[in-house]
């Protein structure tokens, strides 16, 4: 049989101690534990705000960007009704020289064109004037080489 032995009141004590020390220490680990439980749970909490910011920030870099699509769809429809109107008002000129034409040789005479005439090419910007320009002269060069007949004429335009 084996013999045991009691501990004394003195082992009891210094064990009571070590364990009411242990136990302070781990309120301690506990206490700190908790704190850095409520640091994360704040860096969370940041971490959600700006993840919320960033997404309301993308979706307004989103609307923007649909709005720059937009405009520019509408800057290309403009431009390219801009780019109609040119091409209106330079078939209007060729329409206008074939009149000069016809005119000339109704008329059959060293004139020049109508002031009327003068007055619309003045007045058209200056790629429109250069073309009504180019069918004036070739109206002059037509009268210097005194073509008699429009078929004539008509040879040479074609």
């Amino acid at each position: 049989m084996a013999y045991q032995t009691n501990p004394s009141v003195d082992d009891i004590v210094r064990l009571q101690s070590e364990l009411d020390i242990q136990i302070a220490e781990n309120q301690t680990l506990i206490a700190e534990l908790a704190s850095v439980r409520k640091e994360i749970d704040t860096q969370n909490i940041e971490r959600r705000k700006r993840a919320a910011e960033l997404g309301i920030a993308n979706k307004e870099l989103e609307f923007q960007d649909g709005e720059k699509e937009k405009r520019a769809t509408e800057l290309g429809i403009a431009n390219i009704e801009l780019a109609f109107q040119d091409e209106e008002k330079a078939n209007e000129l060729l329409n206008l020289g074939s009149q000069i034409l016809s005119w000339l040789f109704r008329t059959r005479k060293k004139a020049s064109a109508p002031p009327s005439l003068v007055l619309r090419i003045s007045n058209s910007p200056i790629k429109t004037r250069k073309k009504a320009n180019a069918l004036l002269s070739w109206d002059l060069l037509i009268l210097s080489l005194r073509i008699k007949t429009k078929k004539k004429a008509s040879v040479l335009l074609s």
